[in-house]
């Protein structure tokens, strides 16, 4: 899970298969809350780029880059992509989930 709002940072990094699947089953996905689902999708959406950058690279110094020179550095482009992201959460939806959540 990436984070990347103006004032505060940071990344997990998610390497075992078995948290890897047990934050994309939907079983479990609902029990957290919306901005922690973006935060897993940005994060597979990332980790899609990483592997297709991968063919002429190491996974690691890719994932590294872009650790540290996008996040890190708080670079403009991925503060925008990810308060773009965040933002496209609808409060709607954030009362669907409550109210299922409750049921």
């Amino acid at each position: 899970m990436l984070g990347g709002g103006d004032k505060d940072y940071g990344a997990i990094l998610i390497l075992r298969d078995e948290l890897v699947k047990f934050l994309m089953a939907n079983k479990y996905k609902k029990y957290f809350s919306l901005q922690t689902q973006k935060q897993i999708d940005i994060g597979l959406f990332i980790t899609e780029l990483t592997q297709k950058e991968t063919e002429s690279q190491s996974s690691l110094k890719v994932l590294i880059d872009l650790l540290w020179n996008k996040l890190l550095k708080r670079d403009e482009g991925w503060k925008a992509y990810y308060n773009r992201e965040m933002n496209s959460l609808q409060p709607e939806n954030t009362h669907k989930i409550l109210t299922e959540l409750t049921m």
